[in-house]
């Protein structure tokens, strides 16, 4: 991550690994409030289908949200 300058996107299967993610892209900003102030990355929970989104793909946007990252659907 810290060799290139673009945006990640983090499609993470479990809330677990959505915070691992955003604890080492917290450690390359220089911490999380850093990680604020100029986001390297997006959290995001896809939809499962139309209009519907899963129990843990929602935890995630809500996590993601909580800290004021970006959040997807994609």
């Amino acid at each position: 991550m810290e060799n290139t300058s673009k945006h990640y996107i983090i499609c993470a299967h479990s809330i677990d690994g959505m915070k691992n993610s955003i604890e080492i892209a917290s450690i390359i900003t220089g911490g999380i409030d850093e990680l604020v102030k100029r986001p390297i990355v997006t959290g995001d929970g896809r939809a499962v289908s139309p209009l519907t989104s899963s129990r843990h793909n929602l935890q995630i946007l809500r996590y993601c949200a909580k800290l004021g990252l970006p959040c997807s659907m994609g």
